[in-house]
């Protein structure tokens, strides 16, 4: 492909319009309003959807360990003047992820953490 060449192909590029065009069909959480009334605005009776609450154990044990790194971040940044800067800098790219299981590394301990 040279330059100044398309990099999308014309079937490409109406998926994409169509997945735009979509996406404004919907609330962020992509839930359309269809599903939840009727033609004249009426809620469907009976309903065709129902929220419930859930947990996931993944997201908890994220959460979990983000509130950990937090604190830890806190604690080491201290409170005088700058604090708050030097947690953020010291969050800044820190991320919790969910990675195969690694029994050398153990359990909520970050890569090249020594235990």
């Amino acid at each position: 492909m040279g330059p100044g060449e398309s990099l999308w192909l014309p079937e490409d590029r109406d998926k994409a319009k169509a997945y735009d065009l979509a996406r404004t069909e919907t609330c962020p959480k992509g839930h359309r309003e269809e599903d939840w009334v009727d033609d004249e605005g009426f809620p469907h009776d009976p309903p065709l959807l129902e929220p419930v609450v859930r947990t996931c154990t993944a997201c908890s044990e994220m959460a979990r360990l983000t509130t950990a790194v937090q604190s830890q971040a806190r604690m080491a940044a201290g409170t005088g003047p700058g604090a708050q800067d030097a947690m953020e800098r010291a969050l800044a790219g820190v991320v919790v992820v969910v990675e195969p299981f690694d029994p050398q590394r153990g359990i909520g301990v970050e890569r090249g953490e020594e235990e």
